[in-house]
């Protein structure tokens, strides 16, 4: 006999032991923070506050030369924006552009000119560090006052976002790079046995760059491959840019050890740019904004400790209608705090005077809804994210080997892979999405691939997507059954290339998990689906947030508008109306709650934008 919908929800709210993500004590603030990004003139203005406040507006950003006083004096509270100072952290286009330039040249050379491989700033270089750190206890010290987290800076990477840099390689760099294969392998014979290499002492030892790992890798056949050396070499530049944000983290947490810290603009997993999220909150970091590629979002809601703020940034679209679907997809994926990109773009101004904008006007119903005290932002936060003990697993050495793989087909040109051609093209974000379009109503996890062993005790079905590096011993003693993959493991955890092998089931591009997810655990708790207006069915998202007495489903469609790793979308949403039909997952007729109309629903059928996101409860 099937288990009734509140039951399997509760069950399942047991067996992940959920709390809610924001707990009371530790935030400046309860709910859903909506922040109007603010050009300065505007925040200065008489005008401003009410405005922002009539557009749901609760917060702004402040610089470090900004009066916050007179920000609390007007009802609006703040976040600290640049901590580290611009331009360090985060690279600006005069810093980074003048030496892109050098690396194209030099891009055929296997070890370029030290100014080649060298960051503009070296994030290894103690005075570089403590300026920022200095900077960042500055921030702080106000920002225990009331701010809703410390924004370390803006767009920041160890390179330039996730585009393929060498950055940073400089000698200094290199060194540290030496002295952490001193630590790892008790002789240069050991390290040649993992890497593949023939260095004669740790004095010859030095990073892998780009254009060396390619020209070797692309006379040999894949199963020929060592990449020990490239993967060696990633983890060093992750982790350098991890340590240097676990300073400045430091810094934070010393004046204001209740506020949290961390970045904004930040990038999906990749092989460049430092976007290792299990090493960030090794580092301390428990705030990040992501720019919503790859599933960035749920990613790093997952990856981050429990008690982590996730914001995401709403930009205007040529369609409206797409600006105010991503804002509630973000928030299915796991975003708890809004910042609207811009005062100049959801207001106009005349003087004194401000009006909303077309763009103002498609969000500010919603906007409210989030940030009011009682409203639907507060209870959503309250409720804890459902877990049906999924793991999707994100390999850090996967994401690695699949970029090399992927960057064949680019010849020369590599250097122009940037992050945005990555979006939009990389098959380990392809792989990604796929398991999170079948997994996402489910409450699927993301999980490290360092963290497998133990993640796997717990959990109902572990996913593979585009894990193709990895030991056989990381999956020992896990049932075959339960694990799925979409591609076959090609080369061993220390980058040592192999005859294809599948690790678990083989779903190429996992058409039937979905499917293998109801084998495994049952119905999902709650049917939703999503179809034209001549009945063909349509991919959507559905999040579940599980609250003492009620359960929510947050509803987006599936459409095609993928996001760049500059925050922008790409792609539009057909102009048409859609159906919304619900279903409990033992086929009966739930009793809903349409919490955007605040209506209870006749019948489980809502007809809709096919733009429109639909949030409804239903008694748990």
């Amino acid at each position: 006999m099937r288990r009734s919908l509140p039951f399997a929800l509760a069950a399942a709210a047991l067996l992940c032991g959920a709390e809610p993500r924001v707990a009371a004590e530790d935030r400046p603030r309860r709910g859903h923070a909506v922040v109007l990004w603010s050009f300065d003139d505007d925040a200065a203005a008489p005008g401003f506050a009410a405005a922002a406040q009539d557009l749901g507006a609760t917060a702004v950003q402040a610089r470090s030369d900004d009066d916050v006083a007179r920000l609390r004096a007007a009802g609006l509270s703040w976040y600290e924006d640049h901590a580290a100072g611009k331009g360090v952290l985060g690279l600006r286009d005069d810093a980074w552009r003048p030496r892109w330039e050098k690396v194209w040249e030099a891009r055929k050379d296997p070890w370029p000119p030290e100014d080649v491989r060298a960051r503009p700033s070296c994030l290894r270089d103690p005075e570089v560090r403590a300026s920022m750190a200095s900077k960042v206890a500055a921030a702080a010290r106000r920002a225990k006052d009331g701010a809703l987290w410390v924004s370390l800076e803006d767009e920041p990477a160890s390179a330039v976002r996730a585009n393929p840099l060498d950055w940073c390689l400089c000698e200094r760099c290199c060194a540290a790079f030496r002295g952490a294969a001193r630590k790892e392998f008790a002789s240069v014979a050991d390290l040649n046995r993992a890497w593949g290499t023939r260095f004669r002492s740790f004095d010859e030892v030095r990073p892998a760059t780009i254009a060396e790992t390619r020209a070797a890798c692309y006379d040999a056949d894949e199963s020929e491959w060592r990449l020990g050396r490239w993967f060696a070499t990633r983890r060093f530049q992750d982790r350098s840019f991890a340590e240097a944000v676990g300073e400045l983290v430091a810094a934070s947490r010393r004046e204001a050890p209740r506020t949290p810290v961390g970045l904004t603009g930040t990038q999906f997993p990749s092989a460049f740019g430092g976007f290792d999220y299990a090493a960030l909150a090794a580092a301390g970091m428990d705030f990040a904004e992501p720019y919503d590629a790859g599933v960035a979002t749920a990613v790093a809601r997952d990856l981050l400790p429990a008690a982590s703020l996730v914001a995401q940034t709403v930009f205007p679209s040529d369609d409206l209608r797409v600006s105010r679907w991503r804002m509630w997809r973000g928030i299915a994926r796991g975003a708890d705090a809004s910042i609207v990109w811009s005062s100049r773009d959801a207001l106009s101004r005349s003087g004194a005077a401000f009006a909303r904008t077309p763009f103002g006007d498609a969000l500010r119903d919603d906007l409210r809804r989030l940030s009011e005290p009682g409203g639907l932002g507060e209870r959503l936060a309250a409720a804890a994210t459902f877990d049906e003990g999924i793991r999707v697993v994100v390999s850090m050495p996967s994401i690695q080997a699949r970029w090399l793989l992927d960057s064949r087909e680019d010849g020369f040109t590599w250097p122009r892979r940037f992050g945005s051609h990555e979006a939009a093209h990389s098959t380990a974000i392809a792989s990604r999405n796929a398991a999170w379009a079948a997994l996402s109503g489910r409450g699927a996890r993301f999980v490290d691939a360092g963290a497998v062993p133990a993640a796997a005790k717990d959990a109902k079905l572990l996913v593979l997507p585009d894990v193709i590096a990895a030991d056989p011993e990381a999956f020992r003693g896990i049932d075959a059954a339960r694990i799925v993959a979409d591609a076959d493991v090609r080369f061993d955890a220390s980058g040592r290339g192999h005859a294809p092998r599948a690790a678990g089931r083989t779903d190429r591009g996992f058409a039937r998990l979905a499917q293998t997810a109801e084998q495994l655990l049952g119905p999902p708790p709650l049917r939703v689906r999503l179809a034209d207006e001549r009945g063909k069915p349509i991919p959507c998202e559905v999040a579940l947030r599980v609250a003492a007495d009620r359960v929510y489903a947050i509803c987006v469609g599936g459409w095609d508008v993928p996001s760049g790793d500059d925050g922008s979308a790409r792609g539009g949403i057909p102009a048409a109306r859609v159906t919304w039909t619900f279903s409990s997952g033992d086929g009966r007729t739930p009793s809903l709650r349409d919490e955007l109309a605040a209506r209870d629903l006749p019948r489980p059928v809502v007809t809709a934008d096919a733009a429109e996101p639909v949030v409804v409860s239903f008694p748990r």
